[in-house]
């Protein structure tokens, strides 16, 4: 998911062709990271776009451009997590812990087993865009061991599931 060091930097320097490699690389995986806070797909694009507007903004205060990953996953996790409490003032909270319905929905159809949203948050990261265990704790906020543990329940219940 990383991109090379050599776009990472052109990104930061605002080259359009960087730019537009590194917005649609990232864009199922930011995409993921803010549709498990937010439930409406305008929200996920507006904070997407969001996303980017801030980086690009503060593209001069990056000083290594290989924390490029890790500091697009903070923004969407940031971004998103401000836009669900700004909804939140307005609408009904969503329940703790859950993540949004949208989400959940698409989550469903790769995952038709019978599994928890905290498990398909941390199967979705780990299968479907390789983060390590360290990257979607930062992410998420959750500690390793129980990422893991999530993760050997969930591979369990598909397993079982498959017979």
């Amino acid at each position: 998911m990383n991109v090379s060091k050599s776009v990472a930097i052109r990104f930061l320097q605002g080259q359009e062709a960087a730019i537009a490699e590194v917005y649609s690389q990232y864009k199922n995986l930011l995409y993921f990271i803010i549709s498990t806070y937010v439930n409406t797909k305008e929200d996920c694009e507006d904070v997407y776009q969001d996303v980017f507007v801030s980086i690009l903004q503060k593209k001069n205060e990056l000083k290594d451009p290989m924390k490029l990953h890790w500091y697009l996953c903070q923004t969407a996790k940031n971004k998103a997590i401000n836009r669900l409490k700004e909804t939140q003032r307005v609408v009904e909270p969503l329940e703790e812990g859950k993540i949004g319905e949208t989400q959940h929905t698409r989550l469903s159809e790769l995952l038709p087993f019978n599994l928890s949203d905290e498990e398909r948050i941390v199967i979705g990261y780990r299968l479907c865009f390789g983060l390590s265990y360290q990257e979607i704790s930062a992410i998420t906020g959750a500690i390793i061991p129980t990422l893991k543990a999530r993760y050997a329940r969930a591979i369990k219940k598909t397993k079982e599931a498959l017979k």
